[in-house]
């Protein structure tokens, strides 16, 4: 059914896609591991392959008259790559997942199993340049604070397994971020700051002043990363400290946020929390904020919230700029028991240098299946297939 849906979107699905080039590929993880290992105070882990796809296009639909989907020609991004490669240009490749942390329900002996519930994926997690987590819900060091739905308490062990499995940067800022108020932001925040985790979306009472992204550097290139979410589920935020959870709600201040850091950076990701949930298809919202997000030329879009798949695409805008959006990657791992919320994708895409800033050269989702696994608890595997861009 998800193989349907995504061609109907204009993506195929692909079986057992191999990289011809595994030398090439061995050298580029290893150079990856080793940057990763200089910029982190933990191993980073293993040297293996990625596999690749081919590159290619979305959908050319138009539902708002300011955007063009054009198709985007695989010919001329294979022949900007092996330029890139030709003169020895870095890559810097990322992977992003969405992990909702409805774990609060298992036992005490199981939260001492959390940590396997990444085993499955640690390779692929370790093997990217940057990698990137949702923390879906606040994370509390009291067994009194642990929540289930509707006010969510996760345990810190949850965060410890986000650690050991070697994700770099974890966004925070969700419908769930409040559920236990100023402390569980602290807490949250406090904790991934510890063990040199950038956490985004989200700022302390510590943290007065305003600061709507972060900036990562890798390779030489610099990244401005931004996380929102459309609401809090009611939960106002302290009145002293508006700016504790990145909402997305004041459009001016938020395109001149996307300018500020687009000067400053050569390339600019924004890690959403959007949409209906459970609807295979976007909304209005999301597509007002795609056209925005087009406008302001931010280079990557991840978006979550809606627990299943939905499409994604590359856009281009009436100037030829381009964007890359996820609508929303589904669930990583995850205790809801609805059959479409076991089934989730990790995003992943690679990134150039170009003549104005980042360019992508190659993108796709990793779909996974969320299983139980005894004594373990819940895990993500991957599947054998790959979903990528259909041909133009």
């Amino acid at each position: 059914s998800y193989a349907r849906k995504y061609a109907l979107n204009g993506l195929l699905l692909l079986d057992d896609v191999k990289d011809a080039d595994t030398n090439e590929n061995q050298q580029q993880s290893q150079n990856a591991k080793d940057d990763k290992n200089q910029q982190r105070s933990r191993n980073a882990g293993a040297n293996k392959n990625q596999q690749k796809s081919q590159n290619a296009a979305g959908s050319n639909r138009d539902p708002k008259g300011g955007t063009q989907k054009k198709l985007i020609d695989k010919k001329e991004l294979d022949a900007l790559r092996k330029r890139f490669k030709d003169n020895g240009v870095d890559e810097t490749k990322v992977c992003s997942a969405y992990k909702v942390s409805d774990l609060s329900q298992l036992s005490v002996s199981q939260h001492e199993n959390i940590t396997q519930h990444f085993e499955q994926v640690k390779e692929k997690v370790e093997e990217s340049d940057i990698s990137v987590i949702n923390q879906e819900t606040p994370l509390v060091r009291d067994p009194a604070d642990y929540g289930s739905y509707p006010l969510f308490g996760t345990p810190i062990q949850v965060g410890e397994a986000v650690v050991q499995a070697g994700f770099d940067v974890v966004t925070c800022a969700t419908n769930h971020a409040l559920d236990r108020g100023a402390e569980g932001i602290h807490t949250t925040k406090e904790f991934f700051a510890g063990e040199d985790v950038l956490c985004l979306g989200i700022q302390t009472a510590e943290e007065a002043e305003r600061k709507p992204y972060e900036m990562l550097s890798r390779h030489g290139m610099k990244f401005a990363l931004f996380n929102y979410t459309y609401g809090t589920n009611g939960i106002s935020a302290p009145e002293e400290y508006p700016d504790m959870v990145h909402l997305l709600e004041n459009e001016k201040q938020i395109r001149e946020d996307l300018q500020k850091a687009g000067e400053e950076a050569d390339a600019v990701l924004v890690f959403v929390h959007w949409g209906t949930e459970y609807a295979d298809n976007l909304d209005a919202f999301q597509e007002k904020w795609t056209e925005v997000f087009l406008e302001e030329k931010v280079d990557v879009v991840v978006g979550a919230h809606p627990h299943v798949l939905q499409p994604f695409e590359m856009l281009e805008g009436v100037d030829g700029h381009r964007m890359l959006v996820y609508y929303s990657i589904g669930n990583f791992v995850s205790a809801q028991p609805e059959k479409a919320c076991v089934r989730g994708g990790m995003a992943y895409f690679t990134m150039v240098p170009g003549e104005e800033g980042q360019v992508v050269t190659e993108y796709g989702l990793s779909p996974l299946t969320i299983k139980w696994q005894e004594g373990g608890g819940y895990a993500p595997y991957f599947s054998e297939n790959v979903l990528v861009p259909g041909k133009t």
